[in-house]
């Protein structure tokens, strides 16, 4: 083979590997535009899933607005202080209930006592609620009462209109747990009492001591000791009723106090802001904290009872309190009235800013805004508040 035909092959070999040179980098230049198209499908989908999760609200959340809209509508209509659920019904009925319930009256004075639904809370508790700040409806009557208690739940699912209704008395005793069976419920005679003065402790006996008893002795003991025992288990459920209560009216407290926190919050600011000079870099905020988080310590090598994190949550929570307590018209039973409404529904985890806007005017006006809508609902609510803030700090100087 001449040297021009070497050089032929040498070049044909040199054009194919340029060639699949050229294939190669096709390929790896065709796999990277891939690979950036998909990142950037990847990224509008996470762009998208962030909108659509910022846009969702929870639906229990939403249905906590939608009652608090209906219960708003119909809010001078409930006793203050509101009864709470029997424990037979979950919270969710028990909404579904109340609402019904109010819907189907006109007035304060016609809001029955179901005792299967409905218990009472008198405002002379053990444990007290403050309750200045309520408004109260115009007429607020004594307890209703009457001889024809209607207690059947369909009364209040039914169509037809609120007639005639009572509140059975019997619940009005919450206070005395304790019921009592006397000798004459036990069925005992005046011998027979004479003859055993001191009941039996039913706790400690043992039923099959009882067998060999005669016939009559035996009957008189097992009446005694299915009363006793029926007596107790009365007096468990009893209790547990008057734990529900207790329960509740620590629940209400904690709105009150965190108003409460709020307020004084807001005043310890506004003689913060009064020392017009600080530290490089503090603010009013961050005066008033570390003003708190100082006194919390029992002394100088003990740590903080609270910490800056916890009162600024506290305040934050205290805050959209306030706010839905200005749509009642600063009537607490917005909080009393449903039991599963708790304060930390109010945590900023459970809602973002722009979604309390939105959830905020649902519980307003019974529409839940779109999220631009509540963007811009968020604009507004900054400017006002920045606005009585500046007022509150110039009225301080």
């Amino acid at each position: 083979m001449d040297d021009d035909d070497n050089d032929d092959i040498m070049d044909d070999e040199e054009e194919e590997k340029k060639k699949e040179k050229e294939k190669k980098e096709d390929d790896e230049e065709e796999e990277q535009e891939n690979d950036e198209e998909q990142q950037h499908k990847s990224d509008d989908d996470d762009t998208e899933r962030k909108e659509e999760e910022e846009e969702q609200i929870a639906k229990n959340i939403i249905d906590m607005g939608k009652d608090l809209h209906d219960l708003l509508q119909n809010i001078n209509k409930i006793p203050t202080p509101p009864p709470t659920n029997n424990p037979q019904y979950t919270t969710n009925k028990y909404r579904s209930l109340l609402i019904t319930h109010l819907s189907k009256i006109n007035s304060v004075n016609e809001f029955v006592y179901y005792r299967e639904i409905f218990m009472p809370i008198n405002s002379d508790s053990s444990i007290s609620i403050k309750l200045s700040n309520v408004n109260k409806p115009s007429s607020v009557s004594s307890i209703p009462s009457s001889s024809s208690q209607k207690s059947s739940i369909n009364f209040i699912i039914n169509e037809e209109k609120h007639v005639e209704s009572s509140y059975d008395t019997d619940l009005m005793a919450l206070s005395d747990y304790e019921i009592p069976i006397s000798n004459v419920e036990r069925g005992e005679s005046s011998e027979m009492r004479e003859r055993d003065k001191s009941p039996a402790d039913w706790d400690s006996v043992d039923p099959g001591s009882l067998v060999n008893l005669p016939d009559e002795e035996l009957k008189r003991r097992q009446q005694e000791a299915c009363l006793f025992i029926a007596n107790k288990i009365i007096n468990i459920y009893e209790s547990t009723l008057k734990d529900q209560i207790k329960t509740e009216i620590l629940r209400r407290c904690q709105f009150n106090k965190l108003i409460l926190l709020l307020e004084y919050y807001e005043k310890l600011e506004v003689f913060c802001n009064l020392h017009l000079v600080r530290a490089k870099g503090d603010t009013v905020k961050a005066q008033a904290y570390k003003t708190i988080v100082k006194s919390s310590r029992l002394s100088e090598d003990q740590p903080p009872r609270i910490k800056g994190n916890e009162i600024t949550q506290m305040v934050a929570q205290g805050v959209r309190i306030r706010r839905l307590l200005e749509i009642s018209s600063n009537n607490y039973n917005i909080f009393y009235a449903f039991p599963d409404l708790r304060p930390q529904f109010f945590l900023s985890k459970k809602l973002n800013v722009v979604n309390f806007e939105r959830w905020l005017k649902l519980v307003e006006t019974g529409e839940l805004p779109s999220v631009e809508e509540g963007e811009q609902l968020h604009n507004e609510y900054k400017e006002k508040a920045k606005k009585i803030r500046i007022e509150n700090f110039n009225f301080s100087k």
